[in-house]
């Protein structure tokens, strides 16, 4: 029995166990009475006992591993997103503590203070040269996290409510900025494209997993320009917060919608931080179909992926009841992409990704002899479809600058 429960423990994956002294000396009086006992009885019982104990023992080492913040790897998310680029499956945690920067390393004791402003240090190497994607994804759920306890952190449902009384428009002036060189294009783009998206509780474990899209930064004081549905979630309990990462992994709450609109599917919300942020301007005119556009985003937790196209065209989608007009692109984005931003060529903003249109069509019949056309299926069952063409569509300019009144 002593040795099964070992095998246990070592099937759980725990190495070791450092027990305190008391612990150490009481399973030594254990094993001790165990081999002085000649009664099968008694021995089997105490047995039992010592089996209860190293089921506590096992409970203690894994609140402690929980408390360190060595969580077992996260689920797939369980709800995907059906029409819109958001997010639909995060990476898996890291389990080793060594894989996480120095500065993520979480401590026993309750935090206190400002929780947005505390060991919210840069991490300067974040999102330099090589991205490893699981440490980003790992920094937003790692720093996310701390600040669930904080009373700025907006949950869905108190997400729902301020984006439904936020105004159409508001008065703002956006600073002039230089024009970016084309060598910085690329850095530029990077530091002006934060990551917005929750926290949630997928139900079947302990862990929080992270649901990422994203935004523009377009003022250094922290206004940021995102989708509607990126804010948008599901009231039901399983959304603990929303936050916005930059490419430093520096972690902030929303504080405010400033202004939104649902049917263009854009939201102007502020950061909630004394940070000084590096912003991108908005074009002077929308750019022109066969022009050259380039989108950064993070599809899938793919994060920071540039990809690049042409505008095709502008079009209201009538024929399925939509008249929202929309920019459509050739170039690439897929789910995690939501809110993220469309540049043209000199750096400057012309529109954010929004939603995908694919375009199905069913298989053909197969040709052939009788033996074949017997085997087929008959009329009446409905043919499996295949995707024929996708239409990838953005919020256009026009649409984020009527979020703006002239001051």
């Amino acid at each position: 029995m002593w040795f099964k429960s070992t095998l246990g423990l070592k099937n759980l994956g725990l190495k070791t166990l450092t027990l305190r002294n008391d612990r150490s000396l009481a399973s030594e009086n254990f094993l001790s009475v165990i081999g002085a006992q000649r009664s099968s009885g008694f021995r089997c019982g105490l047995v039992c006992i010592a089996f209860i104990l190293s089921n506590l023992w096992v409970e203690q080492f894994e609140f402690r591993q929980l408390a360190k913040g060595q969580d077992s790897p996260s689920p797939q998310q369980a709800d995907t997103p059906q029409v819109n680029a958001s997010q639909d499956q995060p990476l898996q945690e890291e389990t080793q503590q060594e894989s996480q920067p120095k500065d993520e390393q979480p401590k026993d004791e309750a935090l206190k203070g400002d929780l947005l402003l505390e060991r919210n240090e840069p991490i300067d190497d974040l999102c330099s040269g090589i991205i490893d994607n699981r440490r980003i994804y790992n920094t937003f759920v790692m720093r996310g996290r701390r600040l669930i306890g904080d009373e700025r952190i907006l949950d869905a449902q108190e997400m729902n409510e301020i984006i439904g009384r936020a105004p159409a428009s508001k008065s703002i002036a956006l600073p002039e900025l230089e024009p970016i060189p084309r060598s910085e294009i690329h850095e530029r783009l990077k530091r002006a494209s934060v990551m917005v998206g929750n926290l949630y509780d997928c139900g079947r474990c302990s862990n929080l997993h992270g649901n990422i899209a994203g935004g523009v930064l377009i003022h250094e004081d922290g206004l940021v320009l995102t989708n509607y549905h990126v804010l948008e979630g599901k009231g039901d309990g399983k959304i603990k917060g929303m936050i916005a990462m930059n490419h430093l992994g520096q972690c902030f709450a929303i504080a405010e919608v400033l202004a939104a609109s649902e049917s263009a599917d854009v939201a102007l919300i502020r950061l909630a931080s004394a940070t000084k942020f590096e912003p991108v301007s908005l074009a002077k005119r929308r750019p022109s179909q066969l022009s050259e556009v380039i989108v950064m985003s993070h599809p899938h937790n793919e994060f920071y992926v540039v990809t690049t196209g042409l505008v095709s065209r502008f079009v209201k989608p009538t024929m399925t009841g939509d008249r929202t007009t929309w920019m459509e692109i050739t170039a690439e984005f897929s789910g995690g992409s939501s809110g993220s931003g469309v540049f043209n060529t000199d750096g400057e903003l012309v529109g954010l990704v929004s939603r995908i249109h694919p375009m199905f069509r069913p298989e053909e019949k197969p040709e052939g002899n009788s033996a074949n056309s017997r085997s087929s299926k008959p009329d009446s069952v409905k043919r499996p479809e295949f995707v024929e063409q996708i239409l990838r569509r953005c919020v256009p300019l026009e649409s984020i600058q009527n979020l703006f009144i002239a001051p």
